[in-house]
């Protein structure tokens, strides 16, 4: 049996290793019952009338248990119907055990083998979670994201950019991978699309990151759709349609370059609105003009929000008080957008 992965994901593996159970005993009743068929029915023969001597129940069923694999522990007697017993008992037991018993306890234990439908059954026990179709650098980088902050994930492979290597890492941290098309309802549903509280769009074809939103949102109107689109002309075209975030990566490319060009101090670039908001370090300066002064002089000042304060002697203030004043040497965590980074810049000698 594969190893069950760590974390929250345990969980979600006992619960499909049980309803998995479930469904293969469905599966595979009637050659179950056939097996214990042979089995209670030669046992209950040589209870009744095995000559040589007197058997209980239990002695029965084990050496009727014996007889289908082929280590018979009973004398073979001279005469009586029960001597059938020990011809048709190993035939007939060794073909069932073989199609039900072997069968039924590799489906259960070697994942391996029906790996699709067992991915399948491990996403059907999750209810509000993230649903990431397409697992390109950007769909790994999505789903590990969110694993960090603890959200329930479920993937679909969705288009030909999934990478197997980044696909077998994400199965090893728990996340259920379904291999059907997210364009037709049987892969979403797979996915279970109605519990899901968000779906996120990362393949590189738009078209279909647009087929695949209107599909959820038919089968599940109160989720949160975010797809990621290229073409600039078409997200604006399609932003019409009930999909909650379209990110352009072309339209949050350029401004993020030419940030990270302008300055070695931009850390991060999230998209606020139509505006791109930036995370920076600074150090402040001595030959500047920014030490003596305030926290919210600088934040009323540049428009600007300090994160984070960290002194010389290693002290920090997460979002610090107003009052608390800047010294030279202080390092700066700052969310602003690059024009009013530039101005403090200034007013900093110059230098991040």
């Amino acid at each position: 049996m594969s190893n069950p992965p760590k974390g929250r994901s345990r969980q979600h593996y006992l619960q499909a290793f049980l309803r998995d159970a479930w469904l293969l005993l469905r599966q595979f009743r009637w050659s179950l019952l056939l097996f214990f068929g042979v089995w209670f029915g030669s046992a209950f023969g040589l209870y009744l009338a095995y000559p040589l001597q007197s058997l209980d129940w239990l002695e029965s069923l084990y050496s009727s248990l014996m007889l289908i694999f082929l280590n018979p522990t009973l004398e073979f007697p001279e005469s009586g119907w029960t001597r059938l017993i020990f011809f048709w008992t190993p035939i007939a037991g060794a073909f069932v055990f073989t199609v039900a018993v072997i069968q039924f306890g590799t489906a259960l234990f070697v994942k391996a083998y029906r790996e699709e439908e067992w991915q399948t059954v491990i996403a059907s026990t999750y209810k509000d979670h993230v649903i990431v179709i397409g697992l390109g650098r950007i769909g790994y980088r999505t789903v590990n994201e969110l694993l960090d902050i603890h959200e329930d994930v479920v993937a679909i492979l969705g288009d030909a950019s999934a990478d197997s290597l980044l696909v077998k890492r994400l199965k090893a941290r728990g996340v259920p991978v379904i291999s059907e098309d997210p364009r037709h309802h049987e892969g979403l549903n797979d996915a279970q699309i109605a519990g899901a509280k968000a779906l996120i769009l990362c393949t590189d074809d738009d078209l279909m990151n647009i087929e695949i939103a209107l599909a959820a949102r038919s089968l599940n109107p109160q989720l949160r759709i975010v797809t990621r689109l290229f073409n600039d002309d078409l997200a604006r075209e399609v932003a019409q349609l009930r999909i909650d975030a379209i990110i352009s990566s072309s339209a949050l490319a350029a401004p993020a370059l030419v940030s990270a060009a302008s300055t070695k101090a931009i850390m991060h670039t999230i998209p606020v609105g139509n505006q791109l908001m930036h995370f920076a370090q600074i150090n402040v300066h001595p030959r500047g003009r920014l030490a003596g002064k305030s926290v919210s002089e600088l934040e009323e000042t540049f428009r600007l929000s300090i994160v984070l304060r960290k002194s010389e002697n290693g002290q920090m203030d997460q979002h610090p008080p107003g009052n608390i004043q800047i010294h030279s040497g202080d390092m700066l965590i700052l969310l602003a957008p690059l024009e009013n980074l530039s101005r403090l810049n200034k007013e900093n000698g110059g230098e991040f």
